[in-house]
């Protein structure tokens, strides 16, 4: 199985040396945002946003309940959180 963390570190670590350019999503760079040697630009018109489903069979057990739970509560902390970076990352008129 392709594991997509080392495929998003190899592409960045290209970029950071030079040899290119990479439209990538903001959350899979979201940790390296910070990185002085990349620098990130929104698309114009944004990209559309994504929707992430949460899939389970039968009954879920009150420790699945639970994870499913944590899973919605951490998925609105981050819109919310790139919700205010993506606006503080606008120019202003």
């Amino acid at each position: 199985m392709l594991d997509l963390r080392l495929l998003t570190q190899g592409v960045t670590s290209m970029v950071r040396a030079g040899l290119g350019v990479a439209v990538m999503p903001l959350l899979a760079v979201w940790g390296q945002r910070d990185d002085e040697a990349l620098s990130f630009h929104p698309l114009e018109p944004a990209v559309p946003d994504r929707v992430v489903h949460l899939v389970w069979r039968g009954t879920l057990s009150p420790l699945a309940g639970r994870l499913r739970d944590v899973a919605v509560d951490a998925g609105r902390r981050l819109v919310s959180e790139l919700t205010l970076a993506q606006a503080a990352s606008r120019p202003r008129p």
